[in-house]
């Protein structure tokens, strides 16, 4: 079966549907043969489906690749489905992918969907622009034209948070937000050997500054806790403060993917 990636950007609930890339592998691995349940899923899908939420599938832990790569690899083995869609779109959170495709080369399975240029292009644009400004300012300490007020205020503020070589851990948690996504405390504290409390405190700062914006709650380990993701528009400002302490640069990956289309 032929796959495309439909990348995404932001982490908008993904609504509930039989079709989240979730779903489709919970009930696959209860099933007695994983790739004859998918392809009798798919099979009893509409023409026009699509497979969401994909990056959920992955954590950027040890093991943590294993879910997307059984399901990805069993997909792409599926014979083609008569009247269905081909190809078959995944979508798949944009800096997820780009991560993915670093560490995984997860292109070969899932190549770009060509349509995704022009929006790829014009998202690269828009973060190297709000970069730049970030720059500009840090240097001269002057707001930049294409910098409001607010996003400078915002930009101090975690600057204050991140600014000493001691909050490593603050630079793990905002890399593993911007990489796995929706995340709880009790993820960073599994994930990142972090305190709980800790955790749990962070996810709040961050939250209180505008960096990180809440998703809903779901039980774990510590009763029903609060989801959190980066906050879209805080997008371009994680970006920047990660390039500048851990030399994460996911928007250098970003301009290879969308050099490696026109190829």
């Amino acid at each position: 079966m032929q796959l495309a990636a439909k990348l995404t950007i932001g982490w908008a609930d993904i609504p509930r549907s039989q079709f989240t890339a979730t779903a489709l592998h919970n009930r696959a691995i209860a099933a007695p043969q994983y790739e004859k349940s998918l392809f009798y899923q798919l099979q009893t899908a509409a023409e026009h489906t699509r497979v969401l939420g994909v990056d959920q599938l992955f954590r950027q832990t040890c093991g943590g690749f294993a879910p997307i790569q059984q399901f990805i690899g069993a997909l792409t083995y599926l014979p083609i489905i008569p009247d269905g869609p081909s190809p078959l779109l995944c979508e798949i959170d944009l800096f997820a992918y780009t991560f993915l495709v670093g560490t995984h080369k997860i292109d070969r399975l899932l190549p770009i969907f060509d349509a995704n240029d022009i929006e790829l292009a014009e998202i690269k644009t828009g973060c190297t622009e709000a970069l730049q400004a970030l720059e500009d300012f840090e240097r001269t300490g002057t707001l930049p034209s294409k910098m409001s007020e607010l996003d400078a205020q915002q930009y101090l503020s975690i600057r204050r948070i991140i600014a000493s070589p001691a909050a490593r851990d603050e630079w793990r948690i905002l890399a593993r937000l911007l990489i796995s996504g929706p995340s709880t405390a009790s993820n960073l504290e599994r994930e990142l050997t972090v305190d709980y409390a800790f955790a749990h405190q962070t996810l709040r700062l961050f939250e209180s500054i505008g960096i990180f914006a809440r998703q809903g709650e779901k039980s774990g380990t510590n009763a029903t806790e609060t989801i959190f993701v980066i906050n879209k528009v805080a997008i371009p400002l994680v970006l920047f403060c990660l390039k500048e302490t851990l030399g994460l640069d996911l928007l250098g990956n970003l301009s290879a993917l969308i050099e490696a289309l026109y190829e």
